[in-house]
């Protein structure tokens, strides 16, 4: 995970993915059990389907592993187009896809991926909306 954060943040200097106090309250003003569920459903059904699923199914049609990792890197990247616009900061996700493709790659343990992928979720949804709001 910190690989991730780390890297994504060294592909792209200027890109700030600090959420701003606003949205931070905004986030905040939902259920904590509410941010939780959505983390940890995020965490694990992205991780199916963009690494697990689509992975082992492009792999099975083009015969070409590394082919469909990257393909499955640009599905993850575009669907997260949606919460980052068209803008530099497509690069966290972008970047942190890679490092969970290049983790299913390696290790191909999905629940691994899913781990960190719902730790870094975590960080945005539950602990600095908890930080702020108490501050």
């Amino acid at each position: 995970m910190i690989v991730g954060i780390a890297l994504s943040g060294v592909t792209n200097p200027t890109v700030t993915m600090s959420p701003s106090v606003d949205e931070l309250q905004e986030i905040a003003a939902v259920s904590v059990s509410l941010r939780v569920a959505v983390v940890a459903t995020a965490g694990i059904c992205e991780e199916f389907i963009y690494r697990s699923f689509a992975i082992e199914e492009l792999t099975f049609l083009t015969g070409k592993r590394w082919l469909s990792a990257a393909l499955a890197g640009v599905f993850f990247t575009v669907a997260h187009v949606r919460l980052y616009d068209l803008s530099g900061a497509l690069i966290v996700p972008g970047t942190l896809g890679a490092v969970l493709t290049a983790l299913y790659l390696w290790r191909r343990n999905l629940a691994s991926c899913a781990l960190m992928h719902s730790t870094v979720d975590a960080m945005f949804m539950v602990i600095l909306p908890a930080l702020v709001k108490t501050a």
